[in-house]
This record gives C-alpha cells, structure tokens and sequence, in this order.
C-alpha cells in the first residue's frame, strides 16, 4: 500500500525513509491550508505517525474512521518525543481503519514542517531482529576498523545522545543504499535534535528497535552513527539485508548536496567499500527508489549517485567535512592490545606505558584541561596508581598539542586487587567534553587487560623473555648507556616501574614480539649488565 501523506502552503509535509510494508509515494496536495484534511489509505492501518516542528504538541489533533462516514473523536497526540519546537508522537486507530484526517488547532499557527502517516503494523519493515552483541573487530596495531574509523570521521552514538536498542541482528555487507530524511534541508533544529526525533519516532511510533539506518548525513556534510556498521537496518523494504544505509537529513527533491557532503558521501562509500570489499558500481550502490516505489533519495541526489560512485574511487582534495570541536584518533600503544592476552602483574607491581593519539578536532589540547581517564567515565580505576590524577583521571596531555599533532600520555597500571581487569580509557576536556561524544576515540577503543597475581605465584615467562633480545647480543658493556642505579652497599635498586613485584606481557604474537616501553627495555638490560660488573669485579 501506498504512504499517504500531505502538503499545503506554510507546511512541509515529507516522507521519510522506513517502512514497514510500504514505500513512501508522492506528497498529496491540499487545496486549502484550512479545509478539511482526509486521506483515503488504500490498506487498514493501526496507527497514525505524526513528526512535526511546530508552536506546541498540541498544534495538531487526528481523528480515524473505518468507512470514512463515522468518525472518532478528535484525539491528541500521544507524544513521544519533545524538545524545544520539535515534535513526534502518534494515534492510535481501532482495527479496519481506512481513513484519517488532522487539523490544527490554531490554523493562524501551522505547523513549519509536519509528516502524517498511516502505519499498517507495528515493527521493522521486513525481517525481525534478534537480540545480539555488536561485531567484535580485533584492530590492527595502531588502526581503526570499526564504525568509527579515522575517514569519513563517523560521529558516534553518544554524540546525538541515541537511545539503546531493543534489540538487533547482524547481517554481513555486500550493498549500499542512500536515503534522505524529507525533512527541512537547512535546518532551524541541529543535528542532534532531529536524530533524536527521528529515532524516537522509529522506535515509538513505528515500533522499531532503533532508528532505521546505519548511518546519517547533516547539512553540515558531519556523517553520524545510526545502527552502526554490520547492523540490520529497518531501512529498505524487503531489502535490508547485507544492504548498509545512509540516509542524509534534508529534502533532496530540488535541493542539492553542498561540495562538503558530496565528499563525505563518496568518501563514506570508499570506506564501506575498503572495509567490507564492496565493488564501487552501480550495480552494489543504490537510491532507494531502485528497491521500491518511493521518490527517496530525492530527485536531485539520485541524479548525483552515478557521479558520486565515481568519485568515491577518487579523492576530495581541497574539500574536507568539518572537524569536530573535539577528537582524538587512535595512533599506537606501548602496551599489548587487549586481543593479544592479558598482562600479568603480581599484586603491588606496576607497569609503565603510553597512548598516543593525534588531535583531530579544530581545538587544541592543553596540559591543564585535555585528560586521558579511565572508563566507565567518572568510576574509579582498579588499575590506578598514586601517579595518576585522580582514580577517575590518568594524565593530563604532555604538551599543547595543536590538531594533526600526536600526543603520548604516560600511564602506569598498579596491580592492587588479585584478579582479572579489562580496563578501557578515553580522552575529556575536562569540564567541556567527552571526546567519545564528538570526535573520538570511542570509551571502549582503547582497551588494556590485566590479570593480578599473587607476589611470588608463577606469572610465566619474565619480561626479559618477552621478545627481549639478550643483553649481551653484540651490545658491548660499554655501550650500554644507562647505568643501573645503586644503593648504599652497590647494589641495584629495584626499578620505578615494578617496586614492589614482577609484571610479565603476553607471550608473543604473530611477529614474535611484545611492545613495551623503550625506556623499560633500557633499564632491564642496564640492570643486567650493572649485576655483571659486580660480580666481574668481586672475583
């Protein structure tokens, strides 16, 4: 059955994207603002969907019929969403409903833009969803792979304050869909207060578990995270499966992409492409239209796709999307992944490390206010040290770190109760933001496990073992460059970085190596070779 749905002068009735049972078709024209608004739906619907931008909630009310000649009562929204002057909510039909009309309650103040649409049934638009965890990607060293990867910079969940899902199922990637929204192009509501009704009316009115796509484009050419990558979308009738969806905010009937969001469309092809091995044809990247009977993506943004997939081939030079205020991209670590095992530390060891990340947002870091804090945010640390800031905050950044600069922030982990930890870490200016709500990294990203033994328990192979060469490998004495330092009888001193017992990293991986600290290395073999001259030297 065809989406109902209507227009008239001072209101922007738009379609959006997702259905259950049916694809959105042209706006209906009324010919008076002020008349008598019916829609005859050609299906039996349950319940009428309602987003709007408008005075109050209560701009609009509906009333349904099942013959179109007894009426219900003029009912209310059932509001499922408000914030500011934006809108979304629902009424309810009795069963064999065929027909609805709204009006406004003030006619001299119409809604600036509304959506009416009568739903047939109540969940995702094709295949149902199962509860799920989200992909496991183990990152190469140094790399990102997952949803939010360095280019395009994919805004994440928690920077729009998206609800959890009810539930989800993965599907594995092999196509592309575009969608647009049909809402206000240039927008009067900011992003994140249109993904937020948006999702609210996915998720309450339709009754779906999330927002229907995977990933959303703002005016400002910012790409955001819906469902995220690898998710089933709700997005495309009879087509979801395997098809990943960005659905950009705006009308794209008459209007067009700016520079930045063409970049940033192609450039987010490219990376779906790279990272699932998706042939950049026409054949794999799709408007919605091409699934069903809809105008969506718009006429002038389907004009572009062909254009757009060639370009996805290419670069964008000279026309980047907006950084965000604040973000960190990922560089390295001295520490073993957390996909390479645990480090083991015997109880009141430590281990000295680093993060580096580069500044990818338009501020700069400062060493008074840029932090690196363990997360869950604001929740103590198993693994803090007295060097640290705080139990909730590690390190400030070392140095003021202007964007595209790399900054190494210093860590020790204490091992101070017995047992296993898989401690996670973010970046925060401290009273302003999470870095997670805006550029990255993710709370989750950087990740470390630690499993604390008892003083004295068989930890395995010591450190020196972990992929160490010898001491005395071609290295002369001479050449050693650190000296161990002594005590008051000339004898070595336990190292900063373990004083009070032995930590040993996962045996080795792959390349046969574990990372450690330079610094740490030095001092290991120092001490080494300090021992030697001592016992040289008493014989």
């Amino acid at each position: 059955m065809a989406r109902s749905a209507l227009t008239a002068a001072l209101v922007c009735v738009a379609v959006a994207c997702a259905e259950r049972t049916k694809e959105p078709d042209d706006a209906l024209s009324v010919v008076s603002p002020t008349g008598p608004r019916v829609t005859h739906a050609q299906a039996p619907f349950v319940r009428v969907g309602v987003m709007m931008d408008a005075h109050a909630a209560d701009a609009l009310e509906l009333r349904t019929s099942v013959d179109g000649v007894a009426w219900t009562a003029w009912q209310p929204l059932t509001v499922v969403f408000a914030e500011g002057e934006a809108f979304a909510g629902h009424v309810d039909a009795p069963p064999g409903s065929r027909h609805f009309e709204y009006r406004f309650t003030d006619p001299r103040r119409p809604p600036r833009w509304l959506l009416v649409e009568d739903i047939e049934a109540l969940g995702e638009p094709s295949l149902p969803l199962e509860p799920g965890p989200p992909p496991a990607a183990a990152p190469a060293a140094g790399r990102r792979v997952d949803a939010l990867a360095p280019f395009p910079a994919i805004l994440p969940r928690a920077a729009w304050g998206a609800r959890a899902p009810t539930c989800r199922s993965l599907t594995n990637p092999y196509r592309l869909v575009v969608h647009h929204t049909a809402s206000p192009t240039n927008d009067t509501f900011t992003p994140e207060a249109r993904l937020r009704q948006t999702q609210a009316f996915h998720m309450d009115t339709r009754g779906y578990c999330d927002v229907a796509y995977n990933f959303l484009m703002s005016r400002d050419a910012r790409v955001w995270e819906g469902r995220g990558d690898g998710v089933l979308g709700g997005h495309t009738l009879n087509q979801n499966a395997g098809n990943m969806a960005l659905c950009v905010i705006g009308t794209y009937t008459t209007d067009t992409l700016t520079p930045q969001q063409s970049c940033a469309l192609a450039g987010w092809m490219a990376w779906q492409s790279s990272l699932h091995g998706i042939a950049l044809n026409r054949t794999n990247i799709k408007g919605h239209r091409e699934w069903g009977a809809t105008e969506c993506p718009g006429n002038t943004l389907f004009a572009q796709l062909d254009a757009l997939v060639t370009q996805a081939a290419t670069t964008c030079p000279g026309v980047t999307p907006p950084r965000p205020e604040w973000g960190g991209e990922f560089v390295g670590q001295s520490f073993p992944g957390a996909h390479l095992g645990a480090i083991r530390l015997e109880l009141g060891a430590t281990l000295d490390g680093w993060f580096e990340l580069r500044n990818i947002g338009a501020r700069g870091w400062t060493t008074a206010a840029t932090r690196l804090a363990p997360t869950p945010r604001d929740r103590a640390s198993a693994l803090v040290d007295p060097t640290w800031l705080s139990p909730t905050r590690v390190v400030g950044a070392p140095a003021a770190t202007a964007t595209g600069q790399v900054a190494r922030f210093p860590v020790r982990l204490r091992g101070n109760t017995l047992g296993s930890v898989t401690q996670t870490f973010g970046l925060l200016q401290e009273g302003v933001a999470w870095f997670a709500d805006q550029g990255g990294p993710a709370d989750t990203f950087i990740t470390v496990r630690v499993d604390v033994v008892p003083r004295g328990a068989d930890a395995g192979a010591p450190v020196s073992d972990a992929g160490l060469p010898p001491v005395d490998a071609g290295v002369p004495e001479v050449d050693a460059g650190v000296e161990a330092p002594m005590d008051v009888e000339g004898e070595p001193v336990s190292l900063a970085a373990y004083p009070e017992g032995t930590a040993t990293l996962p045996a080795p991986m792959g390349c046969g190596c574990a990372s450690v600290d330079a610094s740490a290395v030095l001092a290991l073999a120092s001490l080494c070779l300090a021992r030697r001259r001592r016992v040289a030297s008493s014989r």
